[in-house]
Parts: C-alpha cells; sequence; structure tokens
C-alpha cells in the first residue's frame, strides 16, 4: 500500500465569538479548533478551519493510483 501527502495551499481559521470577529484571517500558521465562552454570556462560540488542497495534487495522487482508495485528514493538536 502506497502513501501520499498532499499539502495544502491555504488555510485560515474562522471564529464565531462575536468578540473575535476582527481575527477571522489566514495569516497566522496556526489553525485553532476550539470552543470559546462569550466575555457577555455563557454561550460557547466552536471555530472552524478552511482547508484548500490543489487540484492538481489531488488530481496527480489519484492518477497513480490502480483501483480503489481510500483517503483520510489527520490534524493534530499541540
Amino acid at each position: 500500500m502506497a502513501y501520499y501527502s498532499i499539502f495544502p495551499e491555504k488555510d485560515s481559521t474562522i471564529y464565531s465569538n462575536p468578540d473575535r470577529d476582527l481575527l477571522n484571517t489566514g495569516n497566522d500558521e496556526i489553525l485553532e479548533l476550539v470552543k470559546e465562552r462569550g466575555d457577555n454570556n455563557n454561550i460557547f462560540y466552536p471555530s472552524r478551519i478552511l482547508i484548500q488542497f490543489s487540484d492538481s495534487d489531488l488530481q496527480t495522487a489519484i492518477n497513480k493510483i490502480e483501483g480503489s482508495f481510500s483517503s483520510s485528514l489527520q490534524l493534530f493538536s499541540t
């Protein structure tokens, strides 16, 4: 079984917390997947991450595989 690693072109964190609305950017190399409590209430606001991969990188990897294949995304917490 062969393994291929494909790295993203772009990524970003989107924050739901209204106190962090100016932080929705892709300038930071760290993605944050968290639930934050609001400053003025007990509501938890989840963050979300967006990841963009190159279509040509994906197509190249698929073309190297004969038969069926599976894929997975591994994200690690630091």
